[in-house]
């Protein structure tokens, strides 16, 4: 087809995404605070990151939020109970806002 084009037999492998143990992610934040001014650019070269990685660890670290999580699809049983803790919710709160509206008709 293409005469003159030399095809290369080598197969480029194709990048693996990076993945950051929760140790990891929370010595950065740590690192990360304690920068001065003009600190935070140089950290954040040397590691290989970016402002927006740093501060959504940071906001989960201080959320208490930044923990190991199981890998992989979620569990039936797992989905399960989200749904029903939702409808759980909506009743306890119809229940809260049930006194405080008076529903009895006004003659």
């Amino acid at each position: 087809m293409y005469p003159n084009r030399k095809t290369n037999p080598e197969v480029r492998p194709q990048p693996e995404r990076r993945r950051f143990s929760t140790d990891y992610k929370r010595r950065t934040v740590i690192e990360a605070d304690q920068c001065r001014h003009g600190e935070m650019g140089a950290l954040l070269r040397r590691e290989g990151l970016t402002y927006t990685q740093v501060a959504s660890w940071r906001k989960a670290h201080h959320d208490g939020t930044l923990v190991n999580k199981p890998r992989g699809p979620e569990s039936k049983t797992s989905v399960a109970k989200d749904k029903s803790s939702g409808w759980t919710r909506y009743r306890s709160f119809a229940g809260m806002i049930a006194p405080s509206l008076d529903l009895t008709p006004k003659l």
